[in-house]
């Protein structure tokens, strides 16, 4: 999967943290992060703009544990 490529090579990269942000009613992206431990930090509101109105952003974190 791309998601867990990417995230393999942070990590080998020795990245420290990984930040992105998701429409909040964009429900399985939401489920994918979180299945990724990515965690919710903030919300922008009436971020996006869309037929119906404006929507609001979750900015999602994920923390890389180092190994040496």
């Amino acid at each position: 999967m791309l998601v867990d490529s990417i995230l393999c090579y942070l990590q080998h990269a020795r990245a420290a943290k990984l930040f992105l942000e998701v429409e909040e009613t964009n429900l399985s992206a939401l489920a994918l992060y979180r299945h990724f431990k990515f965690k919710k930090i903030a919300k922008r509101l009436a971020y996006y703009q869309s037929p119906n109105g404006r929507k609001n952003a979750i900015i999602m974190q994920k923390t890389f544990k180092q190994t040496d």
